[in-house]
């Protein structure tokens, strides 16, 4: 039996994913007025102003900056 490429894909990628890390990103987004419904995926308004995208880039910053 072969296994469907694209179900092997998603396994994987669920695999891999880091559960705890998720929700630390989206409590330390949402600390600082940014919501990230699907982490990594980007602002999720379609008007961001240019304020809003160096609000979410900050945000990055500093939990990247945290982490290290």
């Amino acid at each position: 039996m072969t296994r469907n490429p694209l179900l092997t894909i998603v396994w994987e990628a669920r695999a891999s994913s880091d559960d705890l890390l998720t929700r630390l990103i989206r409590i330390w987004m949402a600390n600082r007025g940014v919501w990230e419904a699907i982490v990594g995926a980007g602002p999720v308004c379609s008007d961001a102003t240019d304020l809003d995208v160096d609000a979410y880039l900050s945000a990055w910053n500093e939990l990247l900056t945290a982490l290290a």
